[in-house]
């Protein structure tokens, strides 16, 4: 499964290190203070890790991955009966050289109490 976390912006560096240490990977990709991982762990681990998290902000299930160019195709051709419970919300990222869009639960597994 993969897991999107939102960094800090303190320190990007201490941040990543933080969360592949405590779940326990080092599959990942970091786009500025956005950490995806992939890692066999299961959602109550990730509840678990996120409250030992000092420098994540939040944490998102990563339903799929897509080009720009067939991101409207994917998201209709995507089981949504097999996630879709109350809401959810679209992000689309094209920071640098990156083209691409996700799809993340709404509901998020760790978020900042403001």
């Amino acid at each position: 499964m993969k897991y999107v976390f939102v960094l800090s912006k303190e320190d990007v560096d201490i941040a990543k290190e933080e969360v592949l240490t405590l779940v326990n990977t080092t599959d990942c990709t970091l786009i500025e203070n956005i950490l995806i991982i992939d890692t066999k762990e299961n959602e109550n681990t990730i509840k678990k890790s996120a409250k030992r998290l000092a420098y994540t902000n939040s944490i998102y299930s990563l339903l799929f991955e897509s080009s720009y160019g067939d991101f409207l195709k994917n998201i209709e051709e995507y089981d949504w009966n097999s996630v879709y419970k109350d809401n959810f919300c679209i992000r689309a990222n094209k920071p640098g050289t990156i083209d691409n869009c996700s799809i993340l639960k709404k509901n998020p597994i760790k978020t900042l109490n403001k």
